[in-house]
């Protein structure tokens, strides 16, 4: 998947063991990582929880708020 898109597996395996390490650490809820290249999905990871109160798991299909437009430039950035 990540080949045929021209990123390195053993790279973007780096991104969420990253992320776990902030959920375990209390830093994150959790997270949900999606990278697409030229039409292709090169990277897909999801960390953590939805929802702590009821401890469900992150989703794919996970919809987050946004509550002012510097958090999406700021994510495309990052």
């Amino acid at each position: 998947m990540a080949t045929e898109a021209g990123f390195s597996d053993d790279r973007l395996a780096r991104i969420p063991r990253f992320l776990e390490s902030q959920v375990e650490a209390g830093l994150l809820p959790g997270a949900l990582t999606v990278i697409w290249r030229r039409g292709r999905l090169a990277h897909q990871s999801m960390v953590g929880a939805i929802d702590m109160a009821r401890k469900k798991p992150m989703r794919h299909d996970a919809i987050f708020r946004l509550y002012s437009m510097t958090k999406p430039v700021t994510a495309v950035a990052l």
